[in-house]
């Protein structure tokens, strides 16, 4: 301070809380994604335990109604798992690292080969720089690609190509495509009293991938006829050379879905 008392330096603390951010919008979206899902299975499962116990239930509906429990605690058991995966990538600590897109393909397709016909192209000869959660990120991709479709053996095609600072992965198929109401609460970035998506799958991939710095989206696949159905899922990593330091590259997290 001067001698007349007034102040000649300021001192100042900056905190950078945009992971803070990150986990408080998680934790937002965890409740209302399992709040809505859990009231909507037990309900399913409620109805059926009326109908047991009515005197309309007949023989002949055990089966079908004994399917519809087995889905419906399967579907709440990998929601439960989702939401543990989603919890485990929110406290585990950032490794931004180089990853190779072919290992990358090679590492989530591995169990697919009996199942699915899986298609890989890698145009580029840089790698990606992101944390080695980013395989989970692509093997749901993947993974929900094939478990949805019905054909007798679902097509699956992934591409790593460049694209300036950033190399762009694509995973395509040829399912029934994804609802609308998925496309909009991720293209929205959040979601309302009245909207909800099934499941957290697409979170976690959208949770990863906006960990280091990029971004993901998924839309309708539009083929070259008219009755190719699908979806093309995209994210965007930065890119690194060989003799590029990962200091140099690696990017801040996007507060979540944004």
């Amino acid at each position: 301070m001067t001698a007349d008392g007034d102040p000649t330096h300021f001192l100042g603390f900056q905190t950078d809380v945009t992971e803070r951010k990150r986990t408080e919008q998680l934790v937002r979206l965890l409740n209302r994604v399992l709040r809505h899902n859990l009231r909507n299975d037990l309900n399913v499962l409620l109805g059926v335990g009326n109908h047991l116990r009515s005197e309309r239930a007949e023989t002949a509906d055990l089966d079908d109604l004994g399917e519809r429990i087995e889905r419906t605690a399967g579907q709440l058991m990998d929601l439960s798992e989702q939401a543990r995966e989603l919890e485990r990538n929110a406290r585990r600590d950032r490794e931004p690292r180089r990853l190779d897109p072919a290992t990358l393909f090679d590492d989530a397709t591995v169990d697919l080969s009996a199942t699915a016909r899986v298609e890989t192209t890698v145009a580029t000869e840089r790698r990606i720089c992101a944390g080695p959660e980013l395989e989970q990120a692509v093997s749901e991709l993947v993974t929900n690609a094939v478990a949805h479709n019905p054909v007798a053996e679902p097509w699956v095609e992934l591409t790593a190509i460049d694209d300036g600072e950033w190399i762009e992965l694509t995973v395509t198929d040829d399912g029934p495509g994804i609802d609308d109401m998925e496309v909009a609460v991720i293209a929205e970035g959040k979601e309302t009293d009245l909207v909800h998506g099934s499941g957290l799958g697409l979170w976690l991939v959208n949770w990863i991938v906006t960990r280091y710095g990029g971004s993901f989206r998924i839309r309708a696949r539009n083929g070259d006829s008219a009755d190719e159905s699908g979806s093309v899922a995209t994210i965007r990593l930065p890119a690194i050379d060989a003799d590029t330091p990962v200091e140099a590259v690696e990017r801040a997290p996007t507060v979540l879905f944004r």
